[in-house]
């Protein structure tokens, strides 16, 4: 048996790391480091690795991980306080950038850049992709600022974070519906179904785990809790994808959000984020830009890249800030809620690598999708900066 693939996962991991702190040194999310790792690894330039069915496997656990992780943090009770202004803001949020991102798909999915398929399928995973809000920059940026606390700054938080649930519930659908020979009611049957199922899984794990740490003491739960946890998470991604026809990542996300509901979520989150923030991240991203080629860059690409940057900022922009207008913030919180969400992260490149391996996406997109996280990284706490210039920290908090 070959062992190779540990050192394929030492250096992954090394350059990850090394990458990922110049770009905190930076002041970048270290989701960029990784991905510029990855790509310096890769075929691309030093060309000391290549994707093996190894590799491959372990960024999808990677991903699994993160998903499972960022439902741990979902806090049902504070989505429900937000009220109607963070409805607002999320809904125009995703549906601004979906119908962009959709047209801009339909200009150019087409010569060079076309793949057989389901175009409209095709064209509507590009807006899927840019629905999704990452607020790992926009969170260090508003602290800083001293404008976390603030009206905006609760908006935005409440805002990404519906844009992702709705992001990824559109993404169930779209991966549903690339089968053609599956029919659109039964991928929505599907996810009705998957949904029934959820709901009963977290009655029934919610039950369990109360009831079983009424009989154990802390330490038992300390070593209980983290296994059943990734047990319901493995569990729930095999069934969404097996059963439903819902991608993994979907069912992962939930039993983060079971979890997170069953009050015992800290124990799981002890456990789970070291290795997922350590080892599994770092993969996942990593293998992303493994995956990115610099040798099919050229004109009509990058053109293509600025047109996606360009929508990227804009949709999230007019529509953050449409949805901020609607719930009767003035002019200035509108742009700041504006500007503030336009960073696409981790959801946005997990949507992207969802859609190549469902051959959903153009290879040169895909490219190009990793070429705006980059710079959305780099604009995003500047133009964030601008928005709140000479503006107290909140105490102070904007006038709706």
């Amino acid at each position: 048996m070959s062992l190779h693939f540990l050192l394929d996962i030492a250096i992954i991991l090394i350059a990850a790391k090394l990458l990922a702190m110049l770009s905190q040194l930076l002041r970048l999310p270290q989701v960029v480091g990784a991905l510029i790792a990855g790509l310096i690894i890769g075929p691309s330039v030093l060309n000391l690795l290549h994707a093996t069915t190894f590799t491959v496997q372990v960024a999808e656990l990677g991903v699994v991980f993160i998903m499972f992780t960022a439902g741990l943090e979902v806090d049902v009770e504070k989505l429900k306080a937000i009220g109607r202004s963070g409805v607002k803001v999320a809904v125009c949020s995703a549906l601004v950038p979906f119908i962009m991102g959709t047209i801009l798909s339909t200009i150019y999915n087409r010569g060079d850049f076309a793949i057989p398929g389901n175009v409209i399928m095709q064209n509507c995973f590009l807006g899927i992709i840019l629905m999704a809000t990452s607020v790992s920059i926009t969170v260090a940026t508003l602290k800083e600022m001293g404008h976390l606390n603030s009206q905006v700054g609760n908006t935005v938080l409440a805002a990404a974070l519906l844009d992702d649930i709705i992001g990824l519930t559109s993404l169930a659908i779209i991966s549903g519906t690339a089968d053609p020979s599956i029919h659109f009611y039964m991928v929505i049957l599907k996810l009705l179904g998957y949904f029934l199922f959820a709901a009963v899984v977290y009655v029934a794990s919610t039950k369990f785990l109360r009831w079983f740490d009424t009989l154990t003491g802390e330490r038992v739960d300390q070593e209980l809790f983290p296994t059943v946890g990734l047990c319901v998470c493995l569990l729930m991604a095999y069934c969404a994808e097996h059963f439903f026809g819902v991608a993994d990542i979907i069912g992962a996300f939930t039993a983060g959000v079971i979890i997170r509901q069953s009050g015992l979520d800290e124990h799981a989150i002890h456990a789970c984020e070291p290795i997922s923030k350590f080892f599994f991240t770092p993969i996942f991203f990593a293998s992303i830009g493994v995956k990115m080629s610099l040798t099919g860059i050229d004109t009509q690409l990058l053109h293509f890249a600025g047109a996606l940057l360009a929508t990227a900022v804009v949709s999230k922009v007019v529509g953050s800030a449409l949805g901020a207008a609607l719930s009767g913030y003035k002019a200035k919180a509108c742009l700041q809620t504006g500007v503030s969400l336009i960073f696409r992260g981790e959801v946005a490149l997990i949507a992207a690598n969802k859609a190549m391996s469902l051959q959903l996406l153009p290879p040169k997109f895909f490219s190009a999708i990793v070429l705006m996280v980059v710079c959305v990284a780099v604009i995003t706490p500047l133009l964030m900066k601008l928005a709140f210039y000479g503006e107290k920290p909140a105490g102070s908090t904007p006038e709706a």
